[in-house]
C-alpha cells in the first residue's frame, strides 16, 4: 500500500475506533456497492477462492461509483 492509502486507512480506523485490519475488512465488505461484481467476477483470474469471494455472493446495486 502507498503511504497516503496507509494514511486514509490510519485515520479511518481511529474514526470508526477499530484496527486497522478491522477497518480493511469493512471496506472490503462495501467493496460491490461501489464496483460492479458481475465485472469483477468477469475478469478474475482465480476462481478458486469464489465460494469466499465477497463480489460472488453480491449482485449490482444500481450504477456503481467505480467503472473499471
Amino acid at each position: 500500500m502507498s503511504d497516503p492509502s496507509v494514511i486514509a486507512v490510519r485515520r479511518l480506523a481511529w474514526a470508526m475506533g477499530a484496527n486497522m485490519g478491522a477497518t480493511l475488512n469493512r471496506l472490503i465488505a462495501i467493496l460491490p456497492q461501489v464496483v460492479d461484481p458481475a465485472l469483477v467476477c468477469q475478469r478474475c483470474k482465480d476462481t478458486s477462492k469464489c465460494a469466499y469471494c465477497v463480489f460472488k455472493t453480491q449482485t449490482a446495486c444500481g450504477t456503481p461509483l467505480i467503472n473499471l
